[in-house]
């Protein structure tokens, strides 16, 4: 399911690794990927100037902070990220896949937070 093999995973912050499928793309999506998040995973708080993410949740069991709300993620649901939204996850026992669509995205666009 969208493991496209032309692409690799490129691992990141707390574990992660995410999967490009669509880079660049004209107007205001400019990214579509996969993120993989092994059991027990922690993305610390960060946020994003311009870009705005949604999350689509693919599999696993996740809580995703996003501001101040606090969200049970499981398969099918959709979570939407502004920009200057900070936000962090912390994985369950097993495996969380979401698909990610990134809006008005920039490079270096991500501001890691010291203290939620």
């Amino acid at each position: 399911m969208f493991d496209n093999h032309m692409s690799k995973w490129i691992k990141g912050k707390g574990g992660y690794a995410k999967k490009i499928l669509i880079d660049k793309i004209s107007g205001r999506i400019k990214s579509i990927q996969i993120n993989k998040f092994p059991s027990k995973a922690h993305i610390p708080p960060h946020y994003h100037k311009k870009t705005t993410e949604l999350f689509y949740i693919l599999q696993g069991n996740a809580t995703m902070k996003v501001g101040k709300k606090v969200y049970k993620a499981k398969p099918g649901m959709i979570i939407l990220n502004p920009a200057g939204s900070v936000h962090e996850l912390k994985n369950g026992p097993k495996e969380t896949r979401l698909l990610t669509f990134k809006i008005n995205s920039r490079e270096g666009d991500l501001y890691w937070i010291k203290k939620y």
